[in-house]
């Protein structure tokens, strides 16, 4: 009896020497952690500075701030306007965290919470380049995106953008796409005007349903025989090197593999009726206000949500 009374001793001071040992790092989590106004735990896992805006000279206590806050994962700070270096900077800080920021990319203003943005740009646009243009890899919500008339040169922050359904990076010193074959949901590409020679990486992609690549230095265009999805093709002068005009046999050829797809090989860059379909009805929309929405013809098992589970409730 004596030893089990010893045995239940030796464990209840094992217990207690235990909880003893576990309350400083108890007391360590528990902790309250400010950064002005505002407190928090610092276990927490999310922090939203609603309509806290971080002046200039708060950013050394706002870095001080998240570096005690071990457990955080999201961290939004939409209130505040943040430039290239600073977006630069807190990313590469804390590489662990995702932030929610209004970006000034050039002379454009961007939530990373956007799900469609367009430069808007035209000929007369004052240019961007890929330094300020990559930005948008922040933005992972990104279903549709416009960065035409640019001078886009390398678009690997494309791998960065996995749910684009849409994609515009025509009239761009772009030469290698090889990122965009990774998009699997894309429906939409314009490539045209570039210096792209090769689009072979382009055959995986299963829900493409417009495809314009012309005027570019594309040495073999026979890839898209294998596209079976394409609905609209613009291939007019797809080798800069080569004469305007495709082979006509080469387009017959074309047009028996994609016997569902409209093939334009006489019209250059949105002419010929590009821009005179449905689809573009629906890019003007949502690139103006900011707001993706899906094309009536898409796929209800490639929509994001909750436009999939939307079109499947609607289907008969």
């Amino acid at each position: 009896m004596k030893r089990l009374s010893s045995i239940f001793i030796r464990c209840g001071m094992l217990c207690l020497l235990s909880l003893l040992f576990a309350l400083p790092a108890l007391r360590a989590r528990a902790e309250s952690v400010s950064f002005g106004d505002l407190t928090v735990d610092s276990s927490v896992t999310y922090v939203d500075l609603g309509e806290r805006v971080i002046g200039k000279k708060e950013w050394d206590a706002f870095y001080d701030f998240l570096s005690r806050l071990p457990d955080v994962e999201k961290v939004d700070l939409f209130a505040t306007t943040i430039d290239y270096e600073r977006i630069t900077d807190l990313n590469e800080r804390f590489p662990d965290i995702t932030f929610g920021m209004t970006m000034r990319i050039q002379d454009h203003i961007l939530r990373t919470d956007a799900t469609a943005f367009s430069t808007l740009h035209d000929v007369n646009s004052t240019k961007h380049s890929t330094k300020y243009l990559s930005l948008v890899r922040y933005c992972t919500n990104l279903y549709a995106l416009d960065l035409g008339h640019n001078l886009l040169d390398d678009c690997s922050f494309l791998y960065d953008l996995p749910e684009l359904r849409v994609l515009i990076i025509g009239i761009n010193p772009l030469q290698d796409i090889t990122p965009i074959g990774s998009l699997e949901h894309l429906e939409y590409l314009e490539i045209f005007h570039a210096k792209i020679e090769d689009i072979s990486c382009l055959t995986g992609l299963h829900h493409l349903m417009d495809l314009n690549f012309v005027k570019n230095y594309i040495q073999d265009i026979t890839p898209v025989m294998e596209m079976k999805s394409l609905r609209r093709l613009w291939i007019y002068w797809y080798n800069y090197r080569d004469s305007r005009d495709p082979d006509p046999e080469l387009v017959a050829r074309i047009r028996e593999a994609l016997p569902d797809c409209h093939v334009d090989a006489q019209s250059t860059s949105t002419k010929g009726g590009w821009r005179l379909h449905p689809h573009y009805d629906t890019l003007y929309r949502m690139f103006r206000s900011g707001k993706y929405e899906p094309f009536e013809d898409s796929d209800p098992e490639n929509m994001p949500e909750p436009w999939r589970s939307e079109a499947l409730a609607a289907s008969p």
